[in-house]
């Protein structure tokens, strides 16, 4: 599967939530601290984002620090892949809403914990609480 380069970007604070540029292909959201609940704002971002590719389907990776909480690789995985699946269902709530389930989304979700940071971020880098949502490239072309 292709990854789409993309670059619509939500980017939340731990205390006060702020989107930020928008890109056609790809949304960051950013988490608090050892929480996995999707802020508000970017709620409204997922689903604009959903809206604008709704023949698409999208890659969830999800990511954390291995500060938060518990400092073992096992928790941030699992921080992580509960962040992903929290974003993947407020995407599919969407779908679901607005279709009824009249098309079919597929929606991978990777969990990572602490092992991919963002580039040029240190490891423990609050930026790194995130989930990327990308467009991926199907195998039917869509």
């Amino acid at each position: 599967m292709k990854s789409l380069l993309l670059a619509l970007a939500i980017v939340v604070t731990a205390s006060s939530p702020v989107v930020a540029t928008q890109s056609p292909d790809r949304v960051i959201v950013q988490f608090a601290s050892d929480s996995d609940e999707v802020p508000a704002a970017s709620l409204a971002e997922l689903a604009r984002f959903a809206r604008a590719h709704p023949d698409r389907d999208f890659s969830i990776e999800g990511h954390a620090i291995l500060s938060e909480s518990d400092n073992s690789p096992n928790y941030a995985i699992g921080l992580s892949h509960r962040r992903a699946n929290r974003v993947r269902a407020a995407i599919w709530n969407d779908d679901f809403e607005r279709w009824q389930l009249s098309r079919s989304r597929t929606m991978i979700v990777s969990a990572y914990g602490a092992s991919r940071p963002l580039a040029g971020a240190a490891p423990t880098d609050g930026r790194n609480r995130r989930v990327e949502v990308m467009i991926t490239e199907s195998a039917t072309g869509r």
